[in-house]
């Protein structure tokens, strides 16, 4: 509760687009987007990798799945005619790298045990090869590390090109 609670009233996580040009652009696409991921992730986890149990595996994608984009909360700012652009103001960059900032913190704020280092990999890495070209080497290091990565990306890619939300 505590959680739904902080995600709705300090972020608008529910009411936030998932992208302001792209898939789910439209008022709660964020949530519909992450949503989505989670739930192909899992079945991407489970079918692919023989993850672990069924439990663990729904545990690890819903964490992933529905906080990868979570930036776009704080990226994101509605006008008073309801249109949705980009926040000028943020002081943060690093689409990944600020879910998992604000990830963390939201976790330590509702009592949450904080994220694994194969999450954070997953949530920072989600991007994929759409992330700076400098970076890359450090992509295909995690994959290496973590193959989930790669599985996390493949999620984001279905739910954003194949279902488009």
């Amino acid at each position: 509760d505590k959680l739904i609670s902080v995600l709705d009233q300090e972020y608008g996580y529910f009411d936030c687009p998932a992208s302001l040009n792209h898939h789910g652009n439209y008022d709660g696409g964020l949530f519909e987007h992450s949503l989505d991921v989670a739930k192909h992730l899992s079945g991407l986890l489970n079918r692919e990798l023989n993850y672990g149990s069924d439990t663990g595996v729904r545990a690890f994608a819903y964490r992933v799945g529905l906080f990868h984009d979570i930036c776009k909360c704080v990226q994101y700012i509605q006008s008073p005619d309801g249109t949705w652009h980009w926040n000028e103001n943020c002081i943060w960059n690093g689409h990944g790298s600020l879910s998992v900032m604000l990830t963390q913190k939201i976790f330590e704020q509702c009592g949450i045990p904080p994220l694994s280092f194969e999450e954070l990999a997953c949530i920072r890495w989600h991007m994929g090869a759409f992330d700076e070209k400098e970076n890359w080497g450090f992509y295909t290091k995690a994959i290496k590390e973590y193959p989930t990565v790669l599985w996390t990306h493949t999620a984001d890619m279905i739910a954003s090109q194949i279902d488009e939300t």
